[in-house]
């Protein structure tokens, strides 16, 4: 997962450069505009890889709780 995360960071610092470089003049219009939408997408993604370290914290946190009595189980989230 930590070189998914720095790929991703990697791309959204390449998109960065680009913007930067657009704005001052050095690429063409469109250039500049893409490397926007780029930054947007590649901080969506790093944001979606926490998806995957949140899965496994959320499915070890939900379980069954038994009462210490005879009645019958009660279903919660455990907190």
């Amino acid at each position: 997962m930590l070189a998914v995360r720095c790929c991703i960071s990697c791309g959204f610092i390449g998109s960065l450069i680009l913007l930067a470089l657009g704005e001052v003049g050095i690429f063409p219009e469109p250039v500049e505009h893409i490397a926007e939408w780029g930054m947007w997408v590649f901080l969506l993604l790093w944001y979606y890889t926490f998806r995957f370290d949140i899965a496994s914290f959320y499915i070890a946190t939900v379980k069954e709780i038994v009462p210490r009595c005879q009645s019958a189980p009660l279903q919660g989230l455990v907190v």
